[in-house]
């Protein structure tokens, strides 16, 4: 029974090959658009999840009442001295990273590149996961004089040499003396870099204050807290900010 069914709807399908090229064209079209569909949304899904703590990172964003010349008062930045005041305000805190994504000069052999590079503290390992390959990445953000650099731009300004130890010209300024490697960032995070720098070597870290105009992205390991959503916090220490509501949201 199964092979009559089988042989009449060949032979319809030869029969008529007009409309059963249209079916099948329709049919591979329509599944190559699911394929395509399912995938981008799960590369979409997959952002950051390559962190094991992806689950408790939240990032801060001030709502500035009031200043909204650029469209809306929501700024994923805040002062720098919110991520050091912070974990002490707040025990539910585990751990808080500022940080900042910069194009800087690097300079190997006369050669000069602009680079974008990751500035952050030394917790910016404990909140993320940046895999090493060689080095200590807290030590080494400890330094100022210091750089971490990932796989393809340790290859890029020295090939095939152990770049350890090995210094790069930062800003045409000073040296930087390469101190680890870390593994090439992937697609999927929303914030990339090639090398992690101090967050010192950034020009307004010593304007450090709450009414700094130059903020930083701040980054937190955090638990129940500020796991149920947003969380508003209003600042009862010594330096409360200026006018400014933080408000926290996963990454």
């Amino acid at each position: 029974m199964i092979r009559n069914y089988i042989v009449i709807a060949w032979r319809n399908l030869v029969r008529n090959k007009a409309a059963t090229a249209i079916n099948f064209f329709g049919l591979t079209t329509g599944m190559t658009c699911f394929a395509l569909i399912a995938f981008y949304i799960q590369y979409e899904l997959s952002y950051d999840t390559q962190h094991e703590k992806f689950d408790r990172i939240y990032r801060v964003a001030q709502i500035q009442k009031g200043n909204s010349f650029r469209g809306t008062d929501r700024f994923a930045r805040s002062p720098l001295a919110f991520s050091q005041t912070v974990t002490q305000e707040f025990p539910e805190v585990e751990v808080a990273s500022a940080l900042q994504v910069q194009e800087m000069l690097l300079e190997s052999d006369g050669k000069v590149f602009l680079e974008t590079g990751l500035f952050a503290d030394e917790h910016v390992f404990d909140v993320f996961t940046f895999p090493l390959i060689e080095g200590d990445g807290k030590s080494a953000l400890k330094d100022r004089n210091s750089i971490l650099l990932t796989e393809s731009l340790a290859r890029k300004y020295f090939g095939d040499e152990d770049p350890m130890g090995k210094t790069l010209r930062f800003q045409s300024d000073r040296l930087l003396t390469v101190r680890g490697i870390v593994k090439d960032v992937p697609k999927n995070q929303h914030f990339t870099f090639q090398y992690i720098a101090a967050i010192k070597n950034l020009p307004f870290y010593k304007n450090d204050g709450w009414n700094s105009n130059n903020s930083v992205h701040t980054s937190h390991n955090a638990e129940s807290y500020i796991g149920k959503g947003q969380a508003h916090c209003c600042y009862k220490g010594k330096n409360p900010p200026y006018n400014v509501q933080a408000v926290y949201h996963h990454i």
